[in-house]
């Protein structure tokens, strides 16, 4: 960012290292990472939001979305920004995984079973590699409990069917 403020790159690794140490210490134990990580991720989007398959809008997204909403979480903010991050890299199967966590988290279990069997769709030809095995099983995991939510009449908002 020192040498060239006008890079994406700079502001999203940051933002990303940022969030790692949040992780790492715990949400309430890092509270000050939170709008600096924020800012990084905001600048990055404006600077170039395709950067790392759409990467500054999928960590805004998994961010808004791992947030209690007493320190600014939202799902819809996350799907506001992992929307995007589809859009703007559709064949990239960790957009789609978060879109589908966050689908889950609020009760939409149609919209989280669409994008997780895109998940299964994208990653098919790539089982090998450990990155993309991971996050296969965790859209199979999340998958079966979105199902059984779906097979026990729950409709797409998550509530029970009369």
């Amino acid at each position: 960012i020192d040498l060239n403020n006008k890079i994406a790159g700079g502001y999203f690794f940051k933002g990303l290292c940022l969030g790692k140490l949040g992780e790492v210490d715990g949400v309430w134990s890092s509270l000050g990472v939170i709008e600096p990580l924020k800012q990084n991720m905001e600048t990055a989007v404006k600077l170039d939001p395709t950067f790392e398959n759409g990467g500054p809008h999928r960590a805004l997204g998994k961010m808004y979305h791992e947030l209690p909403a007493i320190l600014g979480g939202s799902p819809d903010k996350s799907i506001e920004h992992l929307s995007e991050a589809v859009r703007l890299s559709p064949k990239h199967a960790e957009n789609h995984f978060f879109l589908a966590e966050t689908y889950s988290a609020k009760k939409e279990y149609a919209l989280a079973q669409s994008a997780l069997n895109t998940v299964l769709d994208l990653t098919k030809d790539s089982p090998f590699r450990q990155d993309i095995h991971t996050i296969r099983e965790e859209a199979r995991e999340l998958l079966k409990k979105t199902n059984k939510y779906l097979d026990n009449g729950s409709n797409a908002k998550g509530t029970e069917n009369p």
